[in-house]
């Protein structure tokens, strides 16, 4: 695993008397051996083997402003993954090679390939700049008047507050980086989702059908006089949780995850932001204020007797060493969080029987007296109205069935810090340097909504202004629900979302920086977990400087709004459905089945989900890991291998556990396309085999339902 990160720039030592001046960082990871009580001299002699492998290699090359990236391996198995940016600092990454006298096989499937740590290397260091700044711009003169307070002290304190809390995390938690997959192979690119609309399917009833969900942020947000050149963009993100069981949670396919749309094609720093908001959801499952406030990291703690070794709590961060054991009070507090959880669970049966009731009662006409008992007994609302204290009837009757609110706005409490209120991010626009943006974060379930304003934009501190803009989002994100997820009534044929696809793919767009796939990823199964992790201790989620203010009136520290009859005092919110539920509608999540070859009808009702999925969604866990690894391994032969621009290189490989892997490699795309060869029947490629012209015959021995795809992804 991890054994140590450091950061460090050659050019600020003049003399063998001075090298100490080029180190900015150095942290070791747990108890990783041979690194107790490591002298600043071991440290210097570390860095310096680094520089002196990477000369030997003529990696030095080149302008100053070249970002280049080199992994060295060392003999003990070792790895040491090394980037340089901004053409003179470098930031290093030690690996712990596996030392184990497994079978080859068991070793690979427990081992992350560099690759993918290395993408996640310059995934910390965009972050670390749309958060603050660039390296270069902390200057050695200590006179922070001068610098506007960025001096290489300074430097040194953000470095250690970012990228240690970044990759202690992945330490704890090291499926984070297992959860993407091969997709970490492009950290410059973004995921984008993909929806099948209802309405390109059902043409004759686009008269009489809702306005499109982003005309609707158009025309009443970002073109309303309010709001005219204050918000300068809005980002939708479809966000579902990785990690639940729940037979209950809609499961749409990794088809659907990403980024839904923007409003302007101006915004040049689109795909590390968005990689950022991937990143904190692979680590805390689901985003909540806390965690994009940046006031949540993990935190190892030993087991505790009669607790769970995976359990997490909340902590008070009285120590940010690892390497430090809590005191006592820790785990008292610990213990008391998990028997208030443990509490509220057993209560929730009583608060869900009485909301049948109710609805019974409605219906007979007993609601008044059933309504007495109720107040008695606490209850638990469906939907966040906390942000918004007056609601119309329309509202009530669009949000009854979802959650919703700000994560993110001036609608929290004046006793929070200012980053719960907005966030600001250091974010570069076409035509335009670099320079500070407000952002709010709201969402519904599963949808975030990042709004992005500048700094001079006041109408954000109204809060009447944030509550009627909430409610135009709820509205347009409904429109967007029932238009993609949602079904209307239709017996056509082609609305094959409904069935299991028999192939997936990932497009990897060159120019644009995009990435769309269907190839699962994978969701963190508890085997596979156990098998990455060093050690089986329990982890905490450590909220930062907050706990001391949640303990003068206790509320609920992750900010569900639980308590509908006083709202959340806090304003703060976790993004998701409670409990996994995310509306009533999900008692008629449709059951997959398979489209026959004959290519019946498959016909959904009103009211039953869009389906996105293909037939590796069913596959077990570490098959699809080893997937992703085979995968990896194809993409890194033709990374290698050379050809002339220009040159269209495409491969079909046949992979033992059944599934055929097509590549095709040219100067716009990436394409990978997994399929089925037991399914590559005569009957199904028969008209795709025999045709005029030699074109794309790899592609076309694939099948009809891949062609069809190929070409309505060309056109």
């Amino acid at each position: 695993m991890l054994k140590y990160i450091t950061i460090f720039d050659p050019t600020r030592s003049t003399n063998e008397n001075d090298t100490f001046k080029e180190l900015l960082l150095y942290y070791q990871f747990g108890n990783a051996k041979g690194n107790e009580g490591i002298t600043d001299n071991e440290k210097l002699s570390q860095i310096g083997i680094i520089q002196a492998v990477w000369s030997l290699t003529q990696s030095f090359g080149g302008s100053s402003n070249d970002e280049v990236e080199k992994i060295i391996e060392l003999e003990n198995n070792d790895s040491i993954l090394v980037i340089k940016v901004e053409g003179k600092f470098f930031i290093c990454l030690c690996i712990e090679g596996s030392r184990d006298n497994t079978d080859d096989t068991n070793r690979r499937r427990n081992i992350i390939p560099n690759q993918f740590y290395l993408g996640y290397l310059w995934l910390c260091y965009k972050i670390f700049v749309m958060q603050y700044d660039e390296f270069a711009n902390f200057h050695d003169n200590d006179n922070a008047n001068e610098n506007n307070g960025n001096t290489i002290r300074k430097l040194c304190g953000l470095l250690n507050e970012h990228f240690v809390i970044f990759w202690n995390n992945i330490y704890l938690k090291p499926e984070t980086i297992w959860k993407r997959g091969f997709e970490s192979l492009w950290p410059k690119h973004f995921k984008n989702a993909e929806f099948i609309s209802t309405s390109t399917q059902n043409e004759s009833s686009t008269s009489t059908s809702a306005p499109n969900w982003e005309s609707m942020i158009t025309q009443n947000i970002l073109l309303e006089k309010n709001g005219y050149l204050g918000i300068k963009d809005i980002l939708v993100y479809h966000l579902p949780s990785q990690n639940s069981t729940s037979k209950n949670q809609l499961k749409l396919g990794n088809k659907t995850y990403g980024l839904i749309s923007n409003f302007t094609t101006e915004f040049e720093m689109l795909p590390d932001f968005s990689n950022w908001l991937y990143y904190l959801h692979s680590v805390y499952d689901e985003l909540s204020s806390h965690v994009l406030a940046g006031n949540a990291h993990y935190k190892e703690l030993p087991p505790i007797e009669g607790i769970h070794s995976q359990h997490r709590g909340v902590d008070n961060d009285e120590d940010n060493n690892n390497n430090t054991a809590p005191n006592p009070s820790s785990n008292l507090t610990n213990i008391s969080s998990f028997s208030n959880k443990l509490f509220h669970n057993l209560t929730l049966p009583i608060s869900f029987a009485l909301d049948t009731v109710q609805e019974i009662g409605s219906t007979i006409g007993i609601s008044n007296s059933v309504s007495m008992y109720k107040d008695y007994i606490p209850s638990w609302s469906s939907n966040s109205n906390n942000n918004i204290s007056t609601t119309t009837n329309d509202e009530n009757e669009i949000a009854k069935n979802s959650r919703y609110g700000f994560l993110i706005s001036p609608l929290c409490s004046d006793k929070l810090p200012l980053n719960y209120k907005r966030l600001q991010l250091k974010l570069k626009y076409s035509n335009e340097i670099a320079k500070l943006y407000n952002c709010l974060f709201w969402y519904m379930n599963d949808i975030l909504i990042v709004i992005i304003c500048d700094t001079s934009f006041e109408k954000i501190w109204d809060h009447e202004y944030l509550k009627d803009l909430s409610f135009k989002l709820l509205q347009s994100m409904e429109n967007f629900h029932n238009e993609y997820i949602l079904n209307a009534t239709s017996s056509s044929s082609s609305l094959s979302s409904s069935a299991v696809e028999s192939f997936a793919y990932t497009v990897v767009q060159k120019k644009s920086l995009n990435i769309k796939s269907s190839i699962p990823r994978c969701s963190g199964s508890r085997m596979m977990m156990d098998s990455m992790r060093e050690n089986d201790s329990p982890l905490m989620l450590v909220i930062q400087e907050i706990d001391q203010i949640f303990n003068t009136t206790n509320p609920d520290s992750r900010g569900a709004s639980n308590n509908s009859s006083s709202g959340n005092k806090w304003g703060l919110d976790i993004m998701g459905g409670l409990f996994k539920f995310h509306s009533k509608d999900t008692n008629n999540i449709n059951t997959i089945t398979e489209a026959s070859e004959e290519g019946e009808n498959n016909q959904i009702s009103k009211g039953q989900k869009r389906l996105y999925r293909n037939f590796l969604d069913n596959i077990s866990e570490d098959k699809l890991w080893e997937l992703h690894l085979k995968i990896t391994d194809f993409l890194n032969m033709i990374k290698n291998s050379q050809k002339k621009s220009g040159i269209v290189e495409e491969r079909l490989l046949r992979l033992g556990n059944g599934l055929l892997c097509y590549i095709r490699d040219d100067h716009d795309r990436l394409v990978i396309i997994i399929s089925n060869w037991f399914e590559m029947d005569e009957k199904r490629t028969r008209l795709f085999t025999r045709g005029d012209s030699d074109e794309d015959t790899l592609l076309r021995s694939l099948g009809k339902d891949v062609m069809e795809w190929w070409d309505a992804t060309t056109t």
